[in-house]
């Protein structure tokens, strides 16, 4: 008993007496992390951390909808609709029913003299805002699950409204 109680007291000894490393102080988690990898450490990574980086990357692709994708976007869409418009034929009303559901949900002005379309198109957007749940669509003639299709609006940077589905 006594050879075990001097082994364990001169083994915790001896750990207790080794210097510890130096710790390198990194600038960023990923030098951290790069360093780490590198002395083949494991990384912990904490909740903060990741929802630091998810909100950093929303914020960015946020903006970049809003300066970039946003107006090529809305520009698209009233080219999509003139194109169509061209060459119109009363069998094509409901994807000219959707063209207009597209534009009015991106702020673009609707004016047409395709009465069945715009029909159309109204009470598609009616079911879009009513969001109340699944009911058969008047453009695509299947049931839909409006209660998705919750449309929020926001400003952009240029004050122009933008909308997400």
């Amino acid at each position: 008993m006594k050879k075990t109680f001097l082994t364990i007291t001169l083994l915790v000894t001896l750990l207790l007496s080794q210097t510890p490393k130096p710790q390198k102080t990194t600038s960023s988690f990923f030098d951290l992390y790069d360093q780490n990898r590198k002395e083949q450490v494991s990384n912990y990574i904490s909740l903060d951390f990741i929802l630091s980086a998810n909100y950093l990357f929303k914020q960015q692709s946020v903006g970049l909808e809003e300066r970039v994708l946003y107006p090529k976007f809305k520009r698209l869409a009233v080219n999509l609709r003139a194109n169509l418009l061209k060459d119109y034929k009363p069998q094509k009303a409901e994807a000219l029913a959707y063209l207009f559901v597209l534009n009015e949900l991106l702020g673009n002005q609707n004016s047409s003299n395709h009465t069945e379309a715009l029909a159309l198109a109204k009470k598609e957007l009616k079911l879009i805002n009513s969001h109340r749940g699944i009911l058969p669509s008047p453009i695509a003639k299947v049931k839909l699950d409006y209660s998705q299709l919750e449309v929020n609006i926001s400003k952009t940077l240029n004050s122009n409204p933008t909308f997400w589905l």
